[in-house]
Order: C-alpha cells, then structure tokens, then sequence
C-alpha cells in the first residue's frame, strides 16, 4: 500500500536524469516497498546526536523512477562505529520459502520491509518502488564527545552516485544503564528446528544474547532449570549453560533481577524447596549472577486456577526467592495481595489503583506484552511500550514475547546462518530503552541537584510529560497519540540539554530499587474470630484494617456476618480492594452488599471496578470450584445481581465488558435482558466487543433469537467466522434466516473450519440428516487439512446424542486408524451416543 499514492511528480531534471532519488525517512515507521516519496523529502544530509554507551540510527529510502536499479551500494565514512542494514533482500526471502527445513522460521510470515539484513548492499530494486537502509552508530565510553562529519555515498550500478552530509553528534556524557529490568523471553526450542533446539551450539546462543545486549537488554529469562530433587541440578540448561552464556555475553547486570523458569517448587517436599532455595542463592552468590525470580505458572486464567497456583506459592512462602507470574488484569486483580511477590502485568491493564494496591501489599509491578510488535507492526507503539509506557508508570520491569517464536520474533535468521537479524522492532524497542535511560538519569540529575533553577524546570517539565502519556494505552499508540513522531527525539534531546545543565549523575551514585516481597498482611488477625475481623475492619491504622479484611477473606463463607461491614469498608480506598476480595469470596451469602458493589461499577479506575464485577460474579453465578473445569451456575442472588451487571457490560474498557459478559452468560434467564446490548456490540469496533456479544449470544440459545437478523447483517458486511456460526447453532431452528448465508459457506470446495461450522449450523438449524453426512464426510476428504479434521472431530463431540445417526460410520473410522490426534474427541462423541447426552453449544470464555 502506498504512503503517497500516485506517480511521483515535481522531481527536478537531474534526478529524474539520474534515475532514482534518495529521501529522509522516520525510523518511527516502516518503509512499504511501494512508498513513493513526495519531492520534498529529497535527502541532503543525514544527522543524528547519542550519548556515549548508545547507538543510534539513521534511515533513508532510495526509490527507483522510470526504471529500475541494480546493486545499490552503500558506504559510510564516519570515524564512529556504524552497522548498515537494508530490508531482507528478495533472494534470501525465496530462500527461505523454499527450503522445507525452514518453514518454522516463515511461519506467519509478516511483510519484508519488516525484516532487516544485515549489509551495505540491495540488489535490485524495481521501477516505482523503494528501500530503505539503516545507518546504525555506536558510540562506546572512548567517542570523543562533539560533532562528527563525514559522508553517506549512495552508488546504484551503472548511476550517478548521491552524496549526503552526514553529522553526528556525540553529547559530553555516558548514559547510564537501566536499573530495572529489560527482558526478552527466550527459548532454545523455539528458533528454528535446524539449529537443535536445547542442543543449540553454544556459540550461537552466546551471539543471540550479545545481541540482546546491544539492543539494550539487562536482563534474562533462563528455561529449563533441569530438577532440584538433587543439588546441584543436573543436566541443568539454565545452569550449566544459558546464565554462563548470557554473564559473558554481558547481557546480565548483577544489580537486576532475571528469571529462572522449572524446577521450583516443582514437586519437591518442603525439606527439598527449602534445600534448593538456599542452594541458588548461594550459587548465585559464587558465580556474581544477579537475583534470579522464580517464574511461576505462566498467565494462570483468574479465577478458575487460582486454588491450583494458591497452593504453588503459598509453598514459597517465609523462603528466600521471590516469585512471578504473567498477568493479565483480571489475573493481576487475583493473584496480587499478599500471594505473588513480583506481578508481570499485560500491556494497558495497568491502571493508578493496580499501582497504589501494590506498594500497599509490598510488591512490585511489571509489564510485558505479546501483542505489541504483532498487531500492525507499529513502531512507535514498541517504543512507546518499552520506554515512555515504564517510565511514566514507574514500573520494575518490561518484557516482550519472544525473541523468535513464529509471528512474534524481533530477528530472524538468513539461510545456513546463525547470525541474529533484527526485525525493525527490535530497533524501536532499543531506542524505547534508551528514552528511559535518558529519562532515569534526568530524574537522577534532578535528586542530585534539588534547589537548583534547572532541576526544578526539569522537575515540572518531567511530571506534565508523565501526566500526559501515563493515560495511553500501549497497543492504541499512533501517530499523535499521545505524541507526534518527531517528539519522542524532541523529549530524548531536551532530557540531555537538562543533564548536560546539570551535570550527569553516575549510575553508581543512584539508589537501586529495594528487593521487596509480598507482606503477608492477614497474619496479625488470622485465626480470630469473624467479629474481631469486623472490630478490626473499624481500626484507626490502616494496616489493622487491611489485615482485618485479608483474614475474613481467608475465611471465605464463614465470613457472611461480616458482608456489612465489608460492604461500608468499600469506601475506604485504602481497604477496598481486600474488602472486594472478602466480599467475593463470601459469595452468594454476600448478597446484601449488592447495592454498594453496583456504586462502584461508575468507579474511574477500571482496577475497582473490575474487583467490583469479579464479586457480583461471585455472589449471582459462583464457580463450583475454582480450578481447570469450575463451571458457574445462578445462585439464589442471580436476579439482583444480573441489572448492575447489565450496566457492566458497556464498560469503556472492553475488557472488562468481556468478563461481564462471562458472567452473565452463566446465569441462563436472568441474562435475557442482556441480549439487546450484546446485538448492539456485535458490530463495535472493539474485536473484543464483538467477541463478548457473540460468546453471550451464544449462551443465550434460543433465547437470542432476536440477535439473528443483526448476525445477517455482520455477514454482509464482511466475513462470519466460526464463532458467528456457533452463535447460530446455539439459537438453533429459530436461526432458519441465516440459512441462505450458511448454505454458501457450506458449498466451498475446499474444506475449512469455517465450511465445516456451516454444515454445523445447518444441521442444528433444520435437523437434516444430509448436512450431518457431510460433516462426517470431511473427515475423509483427501484435500481436508489436520485443523479441519480436528475441528470437525470437535463439532461432532459438542453435537453427542443428536449426532447418533452416523456414529457408526464414527466407529468404522476409528478401527481403520484414525489419526491419533482426532482419536480422543472421536471417542468422546461415541461416549455421548451411548449415554444419551444431548448437545451442549458454549461459548470458550
């Protein structure tokens, strides 16, 4: 897609005489091969300014005019270090595509101009199209400081060369490195299948850390640990091999923390986990590593694993090691209090009250994010998220998904190559880190200086920039939002003007962030009764309440004499949180603090009011048990739980709407007033929106009838997807409108999913035994794919009893050796059949 469509017009007689032009680009974005340049952006001079210990980088395009150009050769004189980087070159790419042993590394293969190589020269480039090249600088602790001059020569085969002045400037000052941790997640097994997995070549690892140290990484996250029930672990990857690796490479600053993933707690008895904790610790001592984390069950779902990883960390209790887990809100809202001692939380679902309940409960939060880099392939949001998004929050730590897993790698590998490539958001990511390091160094400078005029312009100027960006959502950042793109230089060059005033602060000198673990907050009232629980809830200190609250929460039921005044504490902003947690786990005896739980949905923190949702949840439709397979059922509650919970379905924050809907869901009749909204979300701009109505829909059965007409129109506005489908099912007869529209899905030649949920539908809608038939015909359909066959085997188990007409057919395909992988479903179905159990369409919440 062209940035500025159309031929390019207004060039000047000499570059169209020359063949192709050369213009300035934003390293902010990425460079479509069909860009065209507006004339001007003609390029003269290339200029840039780092601090030493930081590299920077330049990008410009080359863009072929009436013809096409070969072999444009690049060189830089510069006396400063320089890397050149060009998109991957077509070859490689056809390469790779091309050799069966590397189709893991194009998997979800994303557009080229993401994919940067290595290399000062592009080989051809068409007529009407562009490349860029990124001029990367490096100025190490020896650069003399001041303006550098030097050249940029740009030589196409066969044209005249283009000559850009070029000026880099080097500020009189070494930036300190970050004080909390930049990380990466990285797994051996998760590179491309050629280099081994756990049996990598060490080199080649050591080079992948070293890259991650020049892209401005601290940190590491170190898989597997191999078993603790001897000490030392043998065999241990992370051990014998990765934290070594990373240590030389430089990659880890023993002052910050990194993670270790395996092994603890494990299955160790109490006199083993205490072994092997004193074992690391005295490890990590000899060897200088850094504090190692313990990585606990990664993004468990909240609430239905919390009684699982409850007992995992309460194991870890009293011991010398911190643990974390991956988080998204809703889990972060759950597994924060008094059980996880650093909490990982997902980009954008941090929020003020997140923040202050942490430093209330002795933790600390951190951010990560798998989304950040895959969605649009933005690079100022991977900027935004790495540095500006952890400044302005104050947070300990940012962590991306991964440093190569399919669609979400930040490098890629050339052909017979073990050399990491960056992917352009590995690059932003860098620059990301270095706003922050700018920005840490500024606050240090400030701290240092406290009286002076410019410490406290920077002062006022670093709180009215926090304030304006601390509202941003990481994965919603763009162009002008929050910031235009020249801002983010703009904000770097007046942090170095102000240290420069200043004068710089040496890392040394700053204070580190303090090693904290969770308080165990109940502790002074556990074991009392619940109405000292309430006598303490009434305590002048703010600590007798919050511990008085914990306790009743750990009570659980036994707790109902206490719903009012959990229910008067959910005023007092210092005790609310463990109140709603008391509250919620009370459950349907709590219902008596319906109405102020419903005040709090108008709540402006989104924090609030999702403790305030998890509870009413609770209270109308609790789990059965809160484990893998808990399922809600209404209580005697449900019906003056189901209107707050109406007005929670429109939350601003989709998410939130979402886990409103999943609850509303489970409450059979009394979510029938819910349907109108849900029809009117079908169609929000949020995927998330969407998803909430058609899951809701999708429960509701027959009793979203109405919602029928609306999923038509969707159709016709672009493309139903499985789940519109089963919403469909799930109304069943009443659907018989929609069947023209699944009829053409269902007439495909090639078999899919989506041709498969069809046939589905059909079948639920108009009981034709034909339709069935062809369900079951897919799975012998030579063009049938292994995820279609899955699918079809699921269809078939979610139908049971009312697809015994062909489970004859099912059990021929079985003994003539189905694959393994349709095997359990299958059997399950025939299971069904046998027992006479009817169908169940549900929504996967």
């Amino acid at each position: 897609m062209q940035d500025n469509p159309g031929a390019p017009t207004g060039w000047a007689k000499p570059d169209l005489d020359r063949g192709y032009v050369v213009f300035n680009y934003s390293t902010l974005k990425n460079l479509s091969p069909a860009h065209v340049p507006a004339p001007d952006k003609a390029a003269k001079k290339a200029s840039c300014a780092l601090a030493r210990d930081e590299y920077e980088s330049v990008q410009f395009g080359v863009h072929a005019l009436a013809e096409g150009i070969k072999d444009i050769q690049v060189t830089v004189e510069s006396d400063i270090e320089v890397i050149l980087y060009h998109r991957i070159s077509p070859r490689v790419k056809e390469q790779l595509a091309a050799a069966p042993a590397e189709m893991d590394e194009i998997l979800g293969w994303v557009p080229s101009e993401i994919h940067l190589q290595r290399g000062n020269m592009f080989e051809e480039l068409a007529a009407g199209q562009s490349v860029n090249f990124l001029v990367k600088f490096h100025a190490d602790s020896e650069t003399k400081e001041g303006l550098h001059q030097g050249e940029i020569r740009i030589m196409p085969q066969g044209r005249p060369e283009t000559l850009l002045d070029l000026e880099v400037e080097v500020r009189p000052f070494e930036l300190q490195r970050p004080r909390v941790p930049f990380g990466v997640y990285f797994r051996e097994d998760m590179l491309p299948k050629r280099f081994g997995g756990l049996a990598t070549p060490r080199e080649s690892v050591l080079a992948m850390y070293r890259d991650m140290a020049e892209y401005g990484h601290n940190s590491g996250w170190f898989y597997p640990t191999g078993s603790f029930g001897e000490l030392p672990p043998g065999n241990s990857q992370a051990f014998d091999k990765l934290i070594p690796l990373a240590q030389r490479a430089g990659l880890l600053d023993p002052e910050v923390p990194s993670f270790i993933c395996g092994g603890i707690p494990g299955r160790l008895d109490a006199a083993q986990l205490k072994a092997a904790v004193e074992w690391l610790e005295a490890e990590r001592r000899r060897q200088g590593w850094p504090e190692l984390i313990v990585f606990g069950t990664d993004e468990p779902a909240y609430p239905r694993d919390y009684d699982t990883v409850r007992k995992e960390l309460m194991r870890l209790r009293g011991l010398p090691v911190r643990v974390n887990l991956g988080l998204s809100g809703t889990a972060a809202y759950g597994y924060g209090g008094n059980l996880c001692d650093v909490q990982t939380v997902m980009d954008g679902m941090i929020s003020p009250e997140l923040l202050a309940e942490a430093r209330r409960a002795g933790t600390q939060i951190w951010t990560y994010s798998f989304r950040i880099w895959r969605e649009d392939y933005h690079l100022c949001r991977q900027r935004f998220f790495a540095g500006l998004y952890t400044w302005a929050h104050q947070l300990g730590g940012n962590w991306v998904w991964a440093y190569h897993h399919g669609r979400h790698r930040h490098v890629w590998f050339a052909p017979e190559s073990h050399e990491p490539m960056p992917v352009t958001a590995w690059e932003a990511r860098r620059e990301g880190i270095d706003d922050y390091r700018y920005l840490q160094m500024l606050e240090d400078c400030v701290a240092a200086n406290p009286d002076q005029m410019p410490a406290l312009e920077a002062a006022a100027w670093l709180q009215a920039l926090r304030v304006r960006i601390a509202a941003s959502i990481p994965n919603e950042v763009a162009a002008g939002q929050p910031l235009a793109l020249d801002e983010y230089d703009q904000i770097r060059a007046r942090a170095a003007a102000y240290i420069q005033q200043l004068g710089p602060v040496a890392n040394e000198a700053a204070a580190r962030p303090s090693t904290v673990h969770a308080r165990d907050e109940a502790a002074s009232y556990r074991g009392r009764s619940v109405e000292q629980c309430i006598e303490g809830l009434a305590r002048s200190t703010v600590a007798e309440r919050r511990a008085a609250a914990w306790a009743l929460f750990e009570l659980g039921p036994q707790a109902a004499p206490a719903t009012k005044a959990l229910a008067r504490a959910l005023d007092d902003p210092e005790v609310r949180i463990p109140a709603l947690h008391a509250l919620e786990h009370i459950g349907p005896a709590a219902f008596r603090a319906v109405p102020s739980l419903a005040k709090l949905l108008g709540h402006a923190d989104f924090y609030v009011r999702l403790g305030a949702i998890l509870a009413l949840g609770e209270i109308g439709c609790p789990l059965d048990k809160r484990e893998r397979g808990g399922r809600r059922s209404p209580s005697s509650a449900a019906a003056i739980v189901a209107e707050p919970l109406l007005l929670a379905l429109r939350d601003d924050n989709a998410s939130l709407a979402y886990q409103t809907a999943g609850l509303l869901s489970a409450m059979g009749q009394f979510a029938r007033p819910a349907l109108p909204a849900a029809i009117t979300l079908l169609d929000d701009s949020s995927p998330v929106r969407c998803s909430a109505a058609i899951g809701l829909i999708t429960d509701l059965g027959p009793d979203a009838a109405a919602a029928v007409p609306r999923l038509i129109e969707v159709h016709k506005k672009g493309t139903w997807d499985t789940r519109h489908m089963n919403a469909l099912a799930a109304i069943g007869p009443a659907a018989s409108a929609a069947i023209p529209a699944l009829e053409k899905y269902a007439a495909k030649d090639t078999p899919t999913p989506e041709q498969a949920n069809s046939l589905y539908a059909l079948y639920c809608i108009r009981d034709e035994l034909a339709d069935l038939r062809k369900i079951v015909a897919l799975l012998t359909d030579a063009k049938v794919d292994t995820e279609t066959e899955r699918h079809v085997a699921k269809l078939l188990n979610q139908l049971g009893a009312q697809a015994g007409p062909v489970a004859e057919e099912i059990r021929r395909l079985l003994e003539s050796g189905t694959p393994s992988a349709l095997q359990e479903e299958l059997k399950s179905f025939l299971e069904k059949v046998e027992k006479g159990e009817e169908p169940g369409v549900s929504f996967e919440w």
